[in-house]
Formats: C-alpha cells, sequence, structure tokens
C-alpha cells in the first residue's frame, strides 16, 4: 500500500509540474504565457561585416560570455553579408547590415525582423586645403571635385541625400572625368588611393579610415555628412536583424540583445585599442585581413563611428525617412519596409 502511494504522489507531482509549464527537455520547449518559451537556443548565430559595424558587438566577443543566450559571433567580408540572409535556410540568426540591404533583401519581415540601428552615421569630409563645410556653407562644394569611398553605396549615396537637403545639384563624374562648375562633382574613389597627390579638392571616407587619413596622411577634418543630414548628427546606417521564429521563442531576447549592445557602448568607451582589434579578429572568417587593427583604429576614431543602438520601437519614421530618401537618389539601391519587418514589443 505504502508503495502504491509513493507512485501515486509521483505521478500527481509529475502532473503538477506540467500543468505549471515546467519542461525539463530542450527539443520541445514549454510554451510561457506571452508565447515565448521556458528553454533557450544552445548557441545563436550572429553575422556581422568587418570594419565599424562589428564594433558592435566587440565586447560580446571580447569577453565571450557565457550569458542566458549564448551568440556564436562571425565577423565577414562586407561584400559577402547578403549571402548570410538568404536562401531557403539562412545562417544568420542574427545579423548586422546596412539598412539599405536590410531593407531590399528582407523588408516584408516574413523572415526577420529589424530591432534597431548599431551604427548612426561614421561618414566624414576630409581635405589638404579646404575649408571647414557646415550647413551654412555646404554650397562651398559646389564646382569642387569631392571623392567619395563607395560612391554606389551607403557612403555615396548618403552624400547625394545631403546635396538634395541643401538643394545643391551634384554630377556624377564619368570615365572622362568630366566635371561643371556648376554642381558638386562626384568622383568614385578607393580609401587606399587618397593621398595628398590626389587631385580632388575634398574626400567623403567612412571612419576608421578617415582618422587614419586625418592621423597619418596630412589631411584636415572638414565636416560631417552626418552633422549636415540632420540636426541630431545622426541616421541609422547598420542595423540589426532577428529571425522571427527566434523572436516568436524567446520573447526576452531583444531585451537580452539591449543589454549587451549597451554593455558594449560602454566598454569601447575605455577599452584599449588592442584589446578591441584583438576580440574582433579573433572572429574573422579565415584568410580575411583584419581592416581593424592597432594601426587603423583610435579611440577619435571609435567615437566617430557613432555606435550607439537605436530601437525601432517608437522610431519608425527615423529608419523610414532615411530609406524614403535613398530612394530617391536611387530606387534600385534598397526598397520600402513593411510595418511587418518592424520589430515590436
Amino acid at each position: 500500500m505504502r508503495k502504491f502511494l509513493s507512485v501515486l504522489l509521483v505521478f500527481a507531482l509529475s502532473i503538477s509540474l506540467v500543468a505549471c509549464g515546467v519542461d525539463k527537455t530542450t527539443d520541445t520547449p514549454s510554451p510561457t504565457p506571452n508565447g515565448g518559451t521556458n528553454s533557450t537556443p544552445t548557441t545563436i548565430s550572429v553575422y556581422m561585416p568587418d570594419g565599424a559595424p562589428a564594433l558592435a558587438l566587440a565586447y560580446e566577443v571580447h569577453s565571450n560570455s557565457a550569458g542566458k543566450y549564448q551568440l556564436d559571433c562571425h565577423v565577414v567580408d562586407a561584400s559577402t553579408i547578403a549571402t548570410y540572409v538568404t536562401g531557403e535556410t539562412p545562417a544568420a540568426d542574427i545579423c548586422i547590415l546596412p539598412i539599405n540591404a536590410a531593407a531590399k533583401l528582407l523588408g516584408s519581415g516574413n523572415k526577420y525582423k529589424l530591432v534597431g540601428s548599431v551604427t548612426n552615421g561614421n561618414i566624414y569630409i576630409i581635405s589638404k586645403n579646404g575649408v571647414q563645410i557646415t550647413k551654412d556653407n555646404v554650397s562651398e562644394l559646389v564646382g569642387k571635385t569631392v571623392g567619395v569611398v563607395n560612391l554606389a553605396n551607403v557612403p555615396g549615396l548618403t552624400t547625394q541625400i545631403v546635396l538634395n537637403q541643401h538643394n545643391l545639384k551634384y554630377n556624377i563624374v564619368d570615365n572622362q572625368g568630366t566635371t561643371v562648375s556648376d554642381a558638386v562633382n562626384l568622383v568614385a574613389v578607393n580609401a587606399q588611393d587618397i593621398t595628398p597627390a590626389g587631385t580632388c579638392d575634398y574626400y567623403v571616407i567612412p571612419e576608421p579610415a578617415a582618422t587614419v587619413k586625418v592621423d597619418k596622411a596630412g589631411f584636415t577634418l572638414c565636416g560631417s555628412i552626418q552633422e549636415l543630414y540632420s540636426d541630431e548628427g545622426m541616421y541609422p546606417q547598420a542595423v540589426m536583424v532577428v529571425k522571427n521564429d527566434l523572436l516568436n521563442n524567446y520573447s526576452d531576447l531583444v531585451k537580452y540583445l539591449e543589454g549587451v549592445l549597451e554593455s558594449n557602448t560602454q566598454w569601447l568607451a575605455t577599452a584599449s585599442v588592442t584589446d578591441i582589434t584583438e576580440a574582433i579578429q579573433a572572429h574573422l572568417t579565415e584568410g580575411m585581413t583584419p581592416s581593424l587593427s592597432a594601426t587603423t583604429l583610435t579611440a577619435d576614431a571609435i567615437a566617430g563611428c557613432n555606435i550607439k543602438y537605436v530601437s525601432v520601437v517608437d522610431n519608425h519614421d527615423y529608419f523610414n525617412d532615411f530609406v524614403a530618401k535613398l530612394l530617391v537618389v536611387n530606387p534600385a539601391s534598397t526598397a520600402e519596409m513593411t510595418d511587418n519587418f518592424f520589430y515590436s514589443k
């Protein structure tokens, strides 16, 4: 009789635990009232392009913290980032990528949600002999030749947005090098080709390369594209997206990520350049040459990267307005984002 009562008690306890939502298995986590789950995935794959966007998770890869969610971070060639969020089974659970690519590839919201921006403008104007360029004298660029790194991508597109906002005509210089006197002449250049011997009056170049040119090549910092763009001095440049399946199953994941990003911002302000670069280099795709090193990164360059998390929650206009302006400059560069693409709590 005593044995029968013991078995009955164990059975009753098991029923009670199931009723309370307790499930020790990891393969079939039990649902919680808010739609999340009680268990966590073994690891979450995170992909980010080399360069300034990788700084957004530098502390995570440095500390290799074993928090509630284990983030398996990969720093990849920027030209390949789209491959990690496309296809039938995308490799990235979480991805950092340029906003124009995120909107164009994922803007329907069917596979991923946009949770926020992690870099908010890191493009600057430098020159050998130019004047300081502000909102009050942007017309100083008319008739000048401006070399732009990544003219066809976000740096060049944003430069064109700024010129449009200030009602200035611009001329994309063709292969024949034809310039005009009544517009800003934009020339595609490579960062490594920006030298004191260059023929452009000004150059538009992202961080951290901008600071390298100022510190080591004798250029002067003459302006900030983000300050010309808005009074806040920022726009959404690199953004973070998360797979819908993760968001549906782990309701506190975004809050966890926000904590990681906040800790990262605080760490970047005091960490040594060596710690930062070594952490990122340790997660580079095998065979890649790192763009961030002790010779290419300084505290000033890090500050100039505008590493800051801006949530999409209550900030839809911040993201939609920039994408709308990109579409005006080049309709093929991006796409409108649906409301379904925006993460909501």
